[in-house]
């Protein structure tokens, strides 16, 4: 998962699992976006809480 915030736009660019979206937003700072972000990766089925699982 990675969450970009575009200062310029005020959207946010959000890559999960090969896929990557676009938040148009606007939002208004950084952190924001990043909420947003995870929200939006918590509904693809993101699990922070879930073990990391080394190859």
């Amino acid at each position: 998962m990675q969450v970009v915030f575009d200062i310029f736009s005020k959207s946010a660019l959000v890559s999960f699992r090969g896929t990557t979206s676009i938040l148009r937003g606007p939002f208004a700072t950084n952190r924001a976006a990043i909420a947003a972000g995870e929200a939006y990766c918590l509904q693809a089925g993101w699990k922070p809480d879930a073990p990391v699982v080394k190859t």
